[in-house]
This record gives C-alpha cells, sequence and structure tokens, in this order.
C-alpha cells in the first residue's frame, strides 16, 4: 500500500459546522390568528363603542373544552 494515498481535507473551522438559524422578522408577517382571514374589510376600530371592542376582546379570550 501506498504511505501516500492523497492529502487530508483541511480542517473545518467552528464557524463552517454551526450556522445560526435565519432571523425571522415577525414584524413583516401576518398573524397566525388574523381577522383578515375572516373578512377582509373587519377593522376592530370600526367598533365605534368601547364596550362592543370590550366584548369582542373577552370573547376572544372564551376557551371552549
Amino acid at each position: 500500500m501506498a504511505k501516500n494515498r492523497g492529502q487530508r481535507p483541511a480542517p473545518r473551522s467552528s464557524a463552517e459546522l454551526i450556522r445560526p438559524p435565519e432571523q425571522v422578522d415577525y414584524d413583516q408577517q401576518t398573524p397566525k390568528f388574523c381577522l383578515r382571514h375572516l373578512h377582509p374589510d373587519f377593522d376592530v376600530r370600526s367598533l365605534r363603542d368601547e364596550s362592543k371592542r370590550a366584548d369582542f376582546a373577552m370573547a376572544l379570550q372564551i376557551v371552549r373544552t
């Protein structure tokens, strides 16, 4: 057998081996729950009475089992 079959590969630096995950800009994405998916023209600000806004927010918090 030949003593010198080839060259050893150059060792990799730790920066090459570990890549951080890509940063996601969540400010540019639509939330998972979005009223836009229910009706394109719906906006909570269209509820002029603040008690209706509060009722809507409370309805979202109700957990049904």
